[in-house]
């Protein structure tokens, strides 16, 4: 019994909400039944809203059926039409029309929803995408309007315009085209201009991880450019950009890797960890195999692996610090070294691994003077000559290996050329190895 007594309850309330806004407002049937989306299952705003209207011209018929007041009866025919105009004509002999919609100005209907689905199908298959999201954007005055309307009705069972349109929208496109909505993970986003009915597509880039090699030192990682002239004769990132922004169509290729070596410094060994992003893409259809051959050179190999999300480069970027790299160092000494000079080098890290390393001075013009506090791990070294080692470093991210072997006038201590008692310059330096 209770439960009876309920539902009709909510019936009471909803209508006479209902009977309230449509005497203040002129409202079509999707811009009354969303106000009351939240009630029943399986049912579009625009059948959710004329069975209201259809159910408060009942109740209001009962109510007038002994009276001769048609004032309210003419007010909702003007403010709701159907099935109160017909009402009204039949009690008055007038026939009235039916104002347009203050919230939508009679633009939601099937029909519309049918015409941008159209549109937004044919931008999507021209951008190759098969899972998709529709987004909205509202003029400002609409979406005052609705929030006007909403001070009557409440929020309690409502849902925006925005919604609406973005649910029935990419319900046709699914079960009228075959694509398929993806909250998580789309391939683009169809914006729809309510106000202007203009279409625009956001394609989400597309990552891929893998890992690089730098075979060749005067190579920079991403372009370095001063008073647009190149420092550099290449860069991997245009590297990437001419060899696969044809591949994907897209605008431009960006690289994200863990941390990055100087321009000096060749990348060898393992490869250091990295994910390309290839920004609007218009074609998502690749073989990995074919990008990695085009990536292949004497000087510079990608080796690209597996698609990934973008959350991949958030964690590249937030670890690189903390990533443990071994570099292979040729040093030359301006006084001559023996294998005691070795051996020393060696055993000092053993029990003093902590680096104390101000800023670099050669890059002090373009970072903050910061102190940093970093870790080395093991030194092997092995004497070529009376004036040129070799080392092999282990150390945490962040260190500035260059400094570390030459001390930058104190700012870097320990370091080799304090401990050995000599000028240290380094004359090759290699990255063999990032965890």
């Amino acid at each position: 019994m209770w439960r009876v007594l309920n539902s009709e309850n909510i019936l009471v309330t909803v209508l006479s909400k209902a009977r309230s806004v449509l005497k203040k407002y002129p409202l079509c049937d999707h811009c009354l039944g969303r106000l009351f989306a939240r009630l029943g299952v399986g049912l579009g705003n625009d059948t959710r809203g004329f069975s209201i209207k259809t159910m408060l011209q009942l109740v209001i018929h009962h109510e007038k059926s002994t009276s001769t007041d048609q004032n309210e009866i003419r007010e909702l025919a003007v403010n709701a039409g159907e099935p109160f105009i017909t009402m009204y004509r039949i009690i008055s002999g007038e026939t009235v029309c039916r104002k347009p919609c203050y919230i939508c100005n009679n633009k939601l209907s099937r029909e519309y929803f049918q015409s941008i689905a159209e549109k937004a199908y044919r931008i999507l298959k021209d951008w190759s995408i098969e899972r998709f999201l529709v987004g909205v954007t509202l003029p400002r005055e609409i979406r005052l309007r609705e929030l006007e309307v909403l001070q009557i009705t409440g929020f309690e069972w409502a849902e925006s315009i925005k919604n609406e349109v973005k649910r029935e929208v990419g319900k046709i496109i699914r079960d009228k085209y075959g694509l398929i909505p993806d909250f998580d993970n789309p391939e683009a986003v169809v914006i729809i201009d309510f106000d202007k009915d203009n279409l625009d597509i956001q394609p989400s880039p597309i990552y891929i991880e893998g890992v690089y090699w730098k075979k060749a030192r005067m190579i920079s990682q991403t372009d370095w450019i001063n008073n647009n002239v190149s420092k550099c004769p290449l860069s991997l990132e245009s590297f990437l950009n001419e060899n696969l922004r044809e591949v994907f169509g897209s605008e431009k290729i960006f690289i994200h890797a863990s941390g990055r070596e100087d321009v000096d410094v060749r990348m060898i060994g393992s490869g250091r960890p990295v994910v390309i992003e290839a920004y609007r893409p218009s074609k998502r259809r690749f073989d990995l195999n074919d990008i990695n051959n085009r990536l292949n050179t004497d000087i510079v190999e990608f080796k690209l692996t597996s698609i990934v999300k973008r959350s991949r480069v958030v964690y590249l970027k937030t670890t690189s610090g903390s990533r443990r790299k071994t570099y292979k160092a040729l040093i030359y000494s301006s006084k001559e070294l023996s294998n005691n000079d070795m051996v020393k080098l060696e055993e000092f890290y053993k029990t003093n691994n902590v680096v104390k390393q101000w800023t670099p001075t050669r890059v002090l013009y373009r970072r903050r003077d910061t102190l940093r506090i970093r870790k080395v791990f093991e030194v092997k070294t092995k004497l070529l000559s009376s004036n040129v080692f070799e080392a092999i470093i282990k150390c945490d991210g962040g260190l500035y290996v260059k400094e570390l072997i030459h001390g930058d006038n104190g700012r870097t201590q320990p370091s080799f050329s304090e401990i050995i008692g000599a000028v240290l310059i380094p004359l090759e330096l290699d990255v063999i190895s990032v965890e």
